[in-house]
């Protein structure tokens, strides 16, 4: 079972949400808007288990088929996630003062995004999110040329709105979900990086929750192969990590404490 009696039968894959930047991280042209992203039983499955290795349900999903495609020649499934919407801007209360704010992508240029896809370096492939708050300080993400990103609410119940980020890149499937929160004037991760797999993009699976049972912490979903990379004392049988976790793994799904 889950770590402090988590009912495991409660549905939470509804799309943890999104306001997302398009594929390219250029303009809201190159976005998925529009796109089919209907979840329907059926198609593909996916387990979802728990750290110590139970079983907690299985998630039947409809293959992308004729709806999943390609923007920018990058697979759809490979730097988004099903369900979540495609707006360039976000708006929240990211510093604690009550306010809203709004919060974007700095549009790199074609020739910036041409050099870090050359380059393929930190500093040239840099995405960073501006504020309309001047105070709040520009929260820069290494090896982040395409993105998606949304306000996650507060989740850690510190007064103040997160965000989460899925940087995007060039190749491979493999990707991790970000959350960051404001602290003493500096942006840090509230949690360590989800590792999500293209299969779990694709079936909508979301990265995680608040927890309304237990004040401060979150639900996390995480592939299986990511899971057992960080932890090589894990309870989880053979039979679920599949080693390949960047097109497709199992799922499994913790509580853990933010900051």
């Amino acid at each position: 079972m889950l770590k402090d009696d988590l009912q495991p039968e409660r549905e939470v894959l509804a799309a943890w949400g999104g306001l997302s930047k398009g594929s390219a991280g250029q303009t809201g042209k190159d976005s998925l808007a529009g796109k089919d992203d209907t979840i329907k039983p059926g198609g593909s499955e996916i387990n979802i288990v728990s750290p110590d290795g139970i079983l907690l349900r299985k998630f039947k999903y409809a293959d992308a088929g004729s709806s999943g495609g390609y923007t920018q020649g990058y697979p759809d499934y490979a730097n988004y996630i099903r369900g979540y919407p495609t707006d360039d801007t976000i708006v929240g209360d990211f510093n604690g003062d009550g306010k809203l704010e709004k919060a974007w992508f700095k549009d790199r240029g074609q020739d910036n995004f041409n050099d870090c896809q050359q380059k393929a370096a930190a500093g040239a492939c840099r995405g960073i999110i501006q504020f309309s708050e001047k105070s709040i300080r520009k929260l820069v993400i290494d090896y982040c040329p395409m993105w998606m990103f949304k306000n996650e609410g507060d989740i850690n119940c510190d007064g103040k709105d997160e965000i989460g980020v899925l940087p995007g890149w060039f190749t491979s499937a493999c990707r991790d979900y970000y959350v960051f929160t404001y602290e003493k004037g500096k942006w840090i991760t509230s949690c360590p990086p989800v590792s999500s797999s293209m299969n779990m993009r694709e079936a909508g699976i979301v990265p995680g929750e608040k927890d309304t049972t237990n004040k401060g912490y979150a639900i996390i979903r995480e592939s299986v192969d990511g899971y057992v990379g960080k932890y090589p004392n894990h309870k989880i049988p053979p039979e679920y990590p599949n080693l390949n976790s960047c097109s497709e793994s199992q799922v499994v799904e913790y509580r853990v404490k933010l900051k």
